[in-house]
């Protein structure tokens, strides 16, 4: 695990994916182009946040990078995990493959907190704006 930034510990760079807390007061993660998210990826995300962040809870802004995909087990645990920290998911998609995903991660798993999906970061943001 490489921590970048100053004495706030702003930002986690990682393999499959990059972590940050934007000082608007949401978390940004960024799924990279073609790499697998997995479960122990969800753990480093939630060991980072309660260690750097108190596990502050806040809405998360995730964007998926074109050709990534969930390990199995992923899309559960995020909507199971009693710890959660998120109070609203914004995903933003970029192919139909991940729209497709996220509409059955909505339907079948029923997130307990506000989720929703779009294609461009503004129309995201715009909605997260009601959860900060």
């Amino acid at each position: 695990m490489r921590l970048i930034g100053n004495m706030e510990h702003t930002s986690l760079k990682e393999k499959t994916f990059d972590l940050s807390y934007d000082k608007k007061g949401f978390y940004f993660l960024y799924v990279r182009e073609g790499e697998e998210f997995t479960t122990q990826d969800h753990a480093r995300v939630v060991s980072w946040i309660q260690r750097w962040h108190d596990s502050k809870r806040a809405p998360f802004l995730v964007e998926l990078g074109y050709g990534c995909t969930f390990a199995e087990g992923v899309l559960e645990i995020i909507t199971t995990n009693p710890n959660r920290i998120s109070i609203a998911d914004a995903i933003i998609v970029h192919t139909y493959a991940h729209t497709l995903t996220i509409k059955f991660y909505m339907k079948h798993y029923l997130p307990s907190t506000p989720t929703n999906f779009f294609e461009n970061k503004d129309d995201a943001l715009a909605w997260l704006r009601s959860y900060l």
